[in-house]
């Protein structure tokens, strides 16, 4: 493994811009491979249905290699929210399976927060913030007029 300690920082961020281009050429082979795996014939068979209803099967490989494929099509589940508004009071509470969870928007926070410092004051105490320790690093384009 590299010591990038001993490394200048441009030297540091021409490896981190070499990291980001194998990290986005590999996930691209990834999904390629995932792809033309899925398309053999001797996989596809057993996967095809997954690629219209979801979930995830196991594929034998009759030791091709000393291992099996598990092959996931995942499933994201959305709620039609003001559909569900509508039906949740013809339905007992006990039978209803969602909970409401209050999600920021951040702009009116703002605005609150500076014309309406009391009643800012008075959610405030329910924020909960996390920081992540590990820093994320990328690169972007330099402000109109620096150089």
């Amino acid at each position: 493994m590299k010591d990038y300690s001993k490394l200048t920082l441009p030297q540091l961020l021409v490896e981190k811009k070499k990291n980001l281009a194998k990290q986005a050429e590999l996930k691209q082979q990834s999904s390629d491979l995932d792809f033309a795996i899925t398309a053999h014939p001797e996989v596809h068979g057993q996967v095809n249905r997954l690629s219209n209803s979801g979930g995830s099967t196991r594929v034998q490989l009759n030791g091709i290699i000393p291992k099996d494929l598990r092959v996931q099509y995942k499933v994201t589940r959305s709620w039609d929210q003001d559909f569900l508004s509508k039906v949740k009071q013809d339905i007992p509470e006990n039978l209803f399976p969602f909970k409401t969870k209050y999600i920021e928007d951040s702009a009116l926070s703002k605005t609150i927060e500076q014309n309406y410092p009391d009643v800012f004051d008075k959610f405030q105490e329910g924020l909960q913030t996390k920081i992540n320790e590990r820093p994320y690093v990328s690169f972007v384009e330099p402000l109109k007029g620096t150089k």
